[in-house]
């Protein structure tokens, strides 16, 4: 998280200073009558001032330790292995993470979400699904599973099957690695 606190600093920095240069040349070139050079100005200086309202409005909110993600999406932290009650028996933490391995750990395949005790562990391949984050999003990736992978949406309770693409996940969506659930929280 402190990453991304300094990375919005940065980002800050960056705001404020194209902003005073661009405030600059729009004045010196108004003044000098290059009106289009002006109106170039005007504009970096109007985007750079969005950004940077935008920027200190997330942190005025304490949303800038990374609570939300793109505006009012939950982050996702943990993944959460469900029972046939709902209730989590297993969890891994995915704060800081950018790639997760799901599948069952073997003598050669090392796996960032091991399923091989679980009851539907058979089913499930030994690299079966990727979980990736990139651009603030976490999606998630069939890795030729014999068995398919699944995501049942938390907008709207329907069950889809990953094919030949990422699919992007939000918290509150389950994954079916085979027949095993997984909560995204």
């Amino acid at each position: 998280m402190e990453y991304m606190k300094g990375k919005r600093t940065a980002r800050a920095v960056c705001d404020g200073a194209i902003l005073a240069v661009s405030a600059l040349l729009m004045i010196d070139m108004g003044l000098r009558g290059n009106l289009a050079l002006a109106a170039a100005a005007a504009l970096c200086a109007a985007v750079s001032a969005w950004d940077l309202i935008r920027l200190l409005a997330v942190d005025g909110k304490g949303e800038g330790e990374g609570s939300r993600q793109q505006g009012a999406e939950p982050v996702i932290r943990e993944l959460l292995l469900l029972d046939e009650n709902n209730k989590p028996v297993r969890s891994w933490n995915l704060a800081g993470r950018v790639s997760v391995i799901i599948g069952r750990a073997g003598k050669e395949e090392d796996v960032d979400v091991d399923l091989e005790g679980c009851e539907y562990g058979a089913f499930v391949d030994y690299q079966h699904a990727a979980l990736n984050y990139s651009l603030d999003r976490w999606y998630v990736e069939d890795l030729g599973s014999s068995n398919g992978v699944r995501v049942q949406k938390v907008e709207d309770g329907n069950c889809y099957r990953i094919m030949n693409r990422p699919c992007q996940v939000r918290a509150g969506d389950v994954l079916y690695i085979a027949n095993t659930r997984l909560l995204l929280t």
